[in-house]
């Protein structure tokens, strides 16, 4: 579904919700339960089809092979679909805390679930993400079986117990009362669409059922998007009647201003990966230490946020809306003088600490060690390129290398001045042009900024980053008036990247094809020289509604030897230096592009 259409669906749809959010939770249900009378419906009939051709081979004694062939075939079908429709969960994350350990944490979310009329949990979890939720795992067609918490430690160090209460709150209010029994539903029919579509097999009852699916997915995902987005409202309702809105309010501000602590906190811990040989022993502490220290920068990230739009692509509302809706202000709360983790977690927040830790070590040592040795390497060289200048190199290439590798290592001055004697000698390199740009905003010059507008406009693609770079300097600055007018053009920047995004990942039958230019068939023949395990590969030219350069997508096909994802991702490293690119395997479903592909002059790169 276009992006515009759905978009003036979830209009519509949410006019109808707050007309009657009854009657439309109702119409979510009954639009979910279509799904399960069109798959209950071709599982009857291939099961009844399957048991005839049984009961044919026992009562006749001719064309016995063929209803055995049949009747497999039927009973295969019959067992993918059954097998589909059953929707698994990956093990549980994070460390398992139990009530003797935990007590504090037990008695709060029992609290709440007491006050809020929520379900039992039967699992509480520690995982080391900013975030909160109840899940419901399902492994029956239409009920769950059992409600696990999951709380973040980083969410336990940056809140107050208070404030956890009411994320708490919040979550328990997701399952709720009627509203929540529709909620858990939902969730299950969409986790199962998802599933069921992923793991059909090829064939031709299949196609029927994407054919069936490319219509009603996008009209579930309204349907079931608009109710998402209520619930989120009503959530925030009952944890407010529960904690008290201002509670509810202050662990949304502060969740906001929060994230962004957390997520500078760990850049600066890699921050550090070059200048170190070894890693922190203990970065999960290094980054909760930022919670509770004054920031000026709170503020900064609190206004950011409250100019926000509303996200299709997320169903929570904004925080002005979710503030809006509680009838509280946006005011910052007050410095965090205690956090929730230590009181709550007691003796178990050692260890789970030092667990979440190791795991660390586990993924990051190895990839700290290359970020040290690529300075290293780095620092070699730019000496070499510096060389090279010396002696009356003028390329684009080595002069942005040495740019790209001063700003690496060296002052942000140093890299600024690295990109002019780029742009010097190559003034078209818009690049170059962004990356001075940003340099000169680092050290606090506002020259930046038409730098960053000015590549932009010769590059289309850097407008949203520009935006970006430019309100999040003016907000550092403590400038927020003059950052406001950037906030509109920065969210429609933002919607244009993700669409270019949308429709750079997918391609339909509307997509313009043109062949390919002789000078690249031949560069994409040459890089893919090599690849194995392809038959055949066709190429061609698609041009793209929300970007400068075309695309260009291929169709192949693998050696029976091989592994087509395998050949796939090969195929894509090798040929990523032409551009950007779509790679799909040839097969019954996308015989309308290969078609297509191969009607077009000089399409044929492998055969």
């Amino acid at each position: 579904m276009p992006d515009a259409r759905f978009d003036q669906m979830i209009a519509a749809l949410e006019q109808s919700a707050a007309h009657n959010s009854s009657a439309y939770r109702r119409r979510v249900v009954l639009a979910g339960l279509l799904g399960y009378v069109v798959i209950l419906g071709l599982l009857a009939l291939l099961t009844g089809l399957t048991i005839a051709m049984i009961v044919l081979m026992v009562t006749t004694r001719t064309g016995i092979a063929a209803e055995v062939k049949m009747a497999i075939v039927f009973g295969l079908l019959s067992f993918a679909l059954i097998k589909a429709l059953w929707v698994t969960a990956p093990p549980p994350e994070g460390v398992r805390v139990e009530p003797d350990t935990a007590p504090a944490l037990f008695d709060m979310i029992e609290r709440i679930r007491a006050a809020t009329g929520g379900s039992v949990i039967h699992d509480v979890r520690i995982i080391d993400q900013m975030n909160a939720a109840i899940v419901q795992d399902s492994g029956s067609l239409f009920l769950g079986a059992r409600n696990r918490l999951y709380l973040g430690l980083p969410l336990l160090s940056a809140l107050s117990p208070a404030e956890v209460e009411a994320v708490i709150a919040h979550e328990f209010g997701h399952f709720v009362g009627d509203h929540g029994h529709a909620s858990g539903f939902v969730y299950r029919v969409r986790q199962r669409w998802a599933q069921v579509e992923e793991r059909l097999p090829d064939g031709i009852v299949a196609g029927l059922l994407r054919r069936f699916f490319g219509w009603y997915g996008p009209w579930f995902a309204a349907y079931s998007f608009t109710l998402a987005r209520r619930q989120e409202y009503e959530a925030d309702q009952v944890a407010a009647t529960a904690v008290g809105p201002r509670i509810m309010a202050d662990a949304l501000l502060r969740v906001a201003a929060q994230a962004g602590r957390f997520d500078t906190a760990w850049r600066l811990v890699w921050d550090q990966a070059p200048l170190r040989p070894d890693p922190p022993r203990s970065p999960l502490t290094t980054v909760a230490s930022v919670f509770t220290e004054d920031d000026p920068a709170d503020q900064t990230m609190i206004d950011r946020e409250l100019g926000r739009s509303a996200d299709r692509h997320d169903t929570h509302p904004t925080l002005a809306q979710r503030l809006a809706a509680l009838s509280q202000s946006a005011d910052l709360p007050a410095r965090l003088q205690k956090t929730a983790a230590e009181p709550l977690l007691g003796e178990t927040l050692a260890p789970i600490i030092t667990h979440f830790d190791e795991q660390w070590h586990d993924w990051a040592d190895a990839l700290w060690a290359d970020e040290h040795a690529q300075r290293q390497a780095d620092e070699a060289e730019r000496q070499a390129i510096a060389g090279q200048i010396a002696g009356g190199a003028t390329s684009r290439d080595q002069l942005y290398r040495y740019a790209a590798l001063t700003e690496a290592i060296d002052t942000p001055q140093s890299a600024a001045q690295a990109y002019a004697a780029v742009l010097a000698l190559h003034p078209n390199a818009n690049d170059a042009r962004f990356r001075q740009g940003d340099m000169l905003l680092t050290t606090g010059d506002d020259a930046g900024i038409d730098l960053l507008l000015a590549a932009a406009d010769g590059e289309r693609a850097l407008l949203p980053h520009a935006y970006r770079h430019i309100v999040d300097y003016l907000l550092r600055s403590g400038r927020p008036e003059e950052a406001a007018p950037y906030f509109a053009p920065l969210e429609q920047a933002e919607r244009m990247e993700e669409a270019a995004r949308h429709e750079a990942n997918g391609i339909d039958e509307t997509a313009r094809l043109r062949p390919l230019s002789p000078d690249l068939r031949e560069r994409l023949t040459a890089l893919i020289d090599g690849v194995p395990g392809v038959a055949t590969l066709h190429a061609a030219l698609r041009d793209m509604d929300h970007a400068d350069a075309p695309q260009i997508v291929f169709v192949f096909s693998a050696r029976k030897e091989h592994v087509a994802t395998q050949v796939l991702d090969a195929l894509i490293e090798a040929m990523l230096p032409a551009g950007d690119l779509i790679g799909l395997e040839r097969s019954f479903k996308r015989r309308w592009l290969f078609n297509r592909i191969r009607r077009l002059p000089d399409s044929s790169i492998v055969n």
